[in-house]
């Protein structure tokens, strides 16, 4: 287990043939959660927050999270700290192209986020690069993303960001009924605004891996 660029790498144990991207939930998330996630042929990165950044809701005390939060109001667009998401949206942009210099095409590779992370997943995922100050305007076409209890970041944005692979990509949205921060109404808000306003296929649990967003609750489930 090598720790680089921010990130816990954990190599493939056989034939590296995909790549797993697996972000923690951002507000003093460590990461640790993800390192049962490992397959002989894929390649799990775990990146973590860095640096860490003072947070607004919490009286501006320093902590891990992947943009800063003024408010647990989060419906409204105005908690996003925009500069602070598309950081970490670049952040993300450079480890898929770094696994592309190593032989992973992004049709290899899948990115899974858990809350914080799960909105930074979907950015990086289905908006186009140019959105974020790159030279490409196209966006990844990824093997699959995979938000766990998030939420849309830019929510009122996100049809003017949309990479045109918005409607070609796997998504496996996950969300917890009693989930205590992303409330479960507003995960799944969001990701019918991904189908009615961007054109988001929905699909049946059995048809996971094929284009379009299947939207899976678990009842009864507490997250925090």
């Amino acid at each position: 287990m090598l720790a680089s660029s921010g990130a816990i790498i954990i190599p493939a144990t056989a034939g590296h043939s995909a790549t797993v991207v697996a972000l923690h939930s951002g507000l003093g998330g460590q990461g640790e959660e993800w390192l049962t996630l490992i397959g002989p042929g894929l390649r799990d990165c775990f990146p973590w927050v860095k640096p860490l950044r003072p947070i607004t809701v919490h009286g501006g005390e320093v902590m891990r999270a992947w943009y800063d939060l003024s408010t647990f109001d989060l419906e409204s667009d105005s908690t996003h700290d925009e500069s602070g998401v598309f950081e970490t949206v670049r952040y993300l942009d450079n480890i898929i192209q770094q696994e592309m210099d190593i032989g992973i095409p992004p049709s290899r590779t899948v990115l899974m986020g858990f809350s914080q992370g799960a909105g930074m997943v979907l950015l990086t995922a289905l908006t186009g690069r140019g959105t974020r100050g790159q030279s490409k305007d196209d966006g990844w076409k990824l093997a699959g993303v995979v938000p766990l209890s998030g939420r849309v970041p830019l929510r009122s944005k996100f049809k003017s960001l949309a990479s045109p692979y918005v409607s070609e990509t796997p998504i496996f949205w996950a969300h917890g009924e009693e989930d205590a921060v992303v409330k479960y109404q507003y995960g799944l808000t969001c990701a019918e605004m991904l189908v009615n306003e961007v054109a988001v296929p929905t699909l049946e649990r059995r048809e996971l891996g094929s284009p379009g967003l299947c939207f899976v609750t678990y009842s009864g489930l507490v997250t925090l």
